[in-house]
């Protein structure tokens, strides 16, 4: 039976992989949220934080740090609270500080229910992680974390109800 926790741990483990050169999800066509910082819900002000504008704030992209800064806590997802069953994507964007801690976080991509994507922002804010290092000191870094959502579907031999 899949879990919500093998879903996304296996996403975690996209997620290196599902990021082109400047850090950010490659997906085309996709809608992009990129309200202010820890709003949800918000009308899209711009595709994506300005880079002239992160780089004057000391804030650095994956492909251009030393060594990526990498997930050590990956806080327990409250699956009571908001169904997760449904297919769809969530896509949140922070940025993680010299002491590992996220410092910004907001939906880049919703999946359209907005309990989730604030369900996922919370649990992105609580990660810890090994801060980015370049040039051998702690940097800020940017980068996107997707969390997808699938309808789980029954294995061979394995019952399902059906509503009549």
């Amino acid at each position: 039976m899949i879990t919500i926790h093998k879903v996304l741990m296996v996403l975690l483990v996209l997620s290196v992989t599902a990021c082109g050169d400047d850090g950010q999800p490659k997906q085309a066509g996709q809608s992009q949220m990129a309200g202010q910082p820890d709003q949800v819900g918000q009308t899209p002000t711009a595709s994506r934080p300005d880079p002239v504008a992160d780089q004057k704030a000391g804030i650095y992209r994956p492909t251009t740090v030393d060594t990526k800064a990498e997930i050590v806590y990956f806080p327990p997802v409250p699956t009571d609270v908001v169904d997760l069953e449904f297919d769809g994507l969530t896509v949140i964007q922070l940025v993680v500080g010299t002491n590992g801690n996220v410092d910004t976080a907001f939906v880049e991509r919703s999946s359209d229910r907005v309990s989730v994507d604030s369900l996922m922002l919370d649990v992105a804010k609580k990660m810890v992680w090994t801060p980015a290092v370049h040039d051998g000191a702690r940097v800020k870094m940017r980068t996107s974390i997707p969390f997808m959502f699938k309808i789980p579907t029954p294995t061979p031999g394995e019952e399902t109800v059906t509503e009549e």
